[in-house]
């Protein structure tokens, strides 16, 4: 083999290999250039993802259960063994005690298992229990509720229904729930009864049935003072 011959092979064969290596290059580079594809693809689908969560989630402050529980704490433990009272400059008009309160809204107290001593000006005490009672901030208007009692160590007797309200400012008790009113000398019931400590009367809105003991003949129909 001459040379001339030898030179044409040696030639052939370094374009072959220059080729070979070009298409290597070629695959590695579309290689890559299929991963990069991949990994844009990719981001951009968890991009769109967190995207749309994001927007599917309720709009609003979240509150950790620690801090609900330290609220509800604070509104339930208001006081205990609340001692209210009503002097006058000569006498305890009234006194409210209970062995727990706490607050319902600004205006309102919330008392549990309260009792209500009122002293009356002739000397009589009237004691009132109920399940639960409220507190007017202001005009300290109480309102009884649950199995409410009312009982009188002389004249008044004894006195039950489901809702009771004391106004100690006007010193009256009302209620506009069926009552029974029983004392030595007479027996009431009706629905609705208002009772004026100052002028000493009361009034009866309907259904009243009255029944005096020793043989006093029994009133029924509407009735007042």
């Amino acid at each position: 083999m001459n040379y001339s011959v030898n030179q044409r092979m040696s030639r052939s064969m370094g374009w072959s290999q220059l080729r070979r290596e070009g298409l290597k290059k070629q695959g590695r580079i579309a290689a890559w250039n299929k991963s990069l594809k991949i990994f844009f693809i990719a981001t951009v689908c968890v991009m769109v993802g967190a995207i749309g969560w994001y927007l599917q989630r309720p709009v609003g402050l979240k509150a950790s259960p620690v801090k609900k529980t330290t609220e509800q704490k604070s509104t339930v433990n208001l006081a205990t063994k609340i001692h209210l009272e009503q002097f006058d400059g000569t006498r305890t008009q009234w006194t409210l005690d209970a062995p727990s309160a706490h607050s319902e809204n600004k205006s309102l107290v919330v008392v549990d298992t309260p009792k209500l001593s009122i002293n009356n000006k002739n000397g009589e005490k009237i004691s009132v229990t109920a399940e639960l009672g409220t507190v007017d901030k202001s005009s300290r208007i109480m309102n009884f509720h649950g199995a409410v009692r009312a009982q009188g160590d002389r004249q008044f007797g004894l006195l039950t229904t489901e809702w009771l309200q004391f106004d100690p400012k006007e010193g009256i008790l009302y209620t506009d729930q069926r009552f029974y009113l029983k004392n030595k000398m007479s027996e009431l019931k009706g629905i609705g009864l208002t009772i004026f400590h100052k002028r000493k009367q009361m009034q009866v809105l309907q259904k009243v049935e009255m029944k005096f003991f020793g043989g006093t003949p029994t009133l029924t129909g509407e009735w007042g003072s």
